[in-house]
């Protein structure tokens, strides 16, 4: 089993209204009401993110909006505050723009190519989900 390391907190980050604390993890992203993380209200593995997309440049709110593979669910976040941008763009880079499975699939097509073949583990599908989602500056 795989352990949970946090990777970084967000404070002012609204879901539905109400503010509260974006957690992303190395195996989920989470959300909870308030000024202080204390139980997720909002959770999804990686594994459960389809693709994820970004308010335009020019937008008045800066959101990130993740799209999950069960049906057409969204999920939207708004951040707020005086570093919203660049706490959005540390979640989710602008110039990232493809899903997760894009990434792996380039991913797979990369190493067939080049004839590497590796045998293929959980810790190496946690560590692209990482990748996708990397919230270091």
């Amino acid at each position: 089993m795989a352990t949970e390391d946090p990777l970084a907190e967000f404070q002012g980050v609204k879901h539905k209204k109400q503010h509260g604390v974006l957690l992303i993890t190395s195996l989920r992203v989470a959300w909870c009401a308030g000024e202080i993380f204390q139980a997720a209200e909002v959770s999804y593995p990686y594994n459960q993110i389809k693709s994820q997309r970004i308010s335009p440049e020019k937008s008045s709110k800066v959101q990130l909006q993740l799209i999950l593979r069960s049906g057409s669910s969204q999920i939207n976040f708004h951040f707020t505050g005086d570093a919203a941008l660049q706490d959005r763009d540390k979640v989710c880079p602008p110039t990232f723009s493809c899903s997760c499975g894009d990434l792996i699939k380039t991913f797979l097509s990369l190493l067939l190519v080049n004839k590497c073949w590796v045998k293929f583990s959980f810790s190496l599908y946690q560590a692209i989900f990482v990748v996708i989602f990397r919230c270091v500056p």
